[in-house]
């Protein structure tokens, strides 16, 4: 049942409802940039996808009340939804026999949401560097934190440059 305009929560009720539509809409993006064979192999799970961006809220919520903090920056953002996107999965198969793209559906679903969080466009990602991305959200502990420094890293390597003047390094 939704709550009302002027019941407690209701903020925090359509703050989660619009974090799930993202999640959705860069889902559809994604898997549109895949065969229609990879496609129709998985889906995305609203359910499993609620319990995400619950679990996602909860947790950067206790994070910002220890650490006194107002706004969490895209890093943060992007290692905490990463770490509860590998936890919960909810791209699930829908057949038996699996692409290795519909394998790895939740790392790619994964990386895609973190890269929307940086000024990296996933193009700008070499291959290699990728693949490893891949196999460490597959394979490996999940670290919000850790996650959030790498996050960091990829977006001053391979991230859109802001040049100003304000740096010395502005256009002539």
């Amino acid at each position: 049942m939704a709550l009302e305009p002027w019941e407690p929560g209701y903020a925090l009720e359509q703050k989660r409802i619009r974090r799930a539509n993202i999640l959705q809409k860069a889902y559809s993006s994604l898997v549109n940039t895949w065969s229609k064979e990879d496609r129709e192999q998985c889906h995305l799970n609203p359910l499993i996808l609620k319990m995400v961006v619950e679990s996602y809220f909860s947790d950067l919520d206790r994070k910002k009340e220890f650490h006194h903090i107002e706004f969490a920056d895209s890093h943060k953002r992007a290692g905490y939804t990463v770490k509860w996107l590998m936890k919960f999965r909810p791209v699930v198969p829908i057949q038996e026999k699996l692409s290795i793209k519909a394998i790895l559906a939740n790392e790619h679903f994964a990386a895609f949401v973190a890269f929307r969080f940086l000024d990296v466009p996933s193009s700008a990602i070499p291959e290699g560097v990728f693949k490893h991305i891949l196999y460490a959200l597959r394979y490996r502990p999940i670290d919000a934190n850790a996650w959030a420094l790498s996050f960091f890293l990829l977006q001053e390597a391979y991230g859109i440059k802001k040049l100003s003047a304000s740096n010395g390094h502005g256009a002539k």
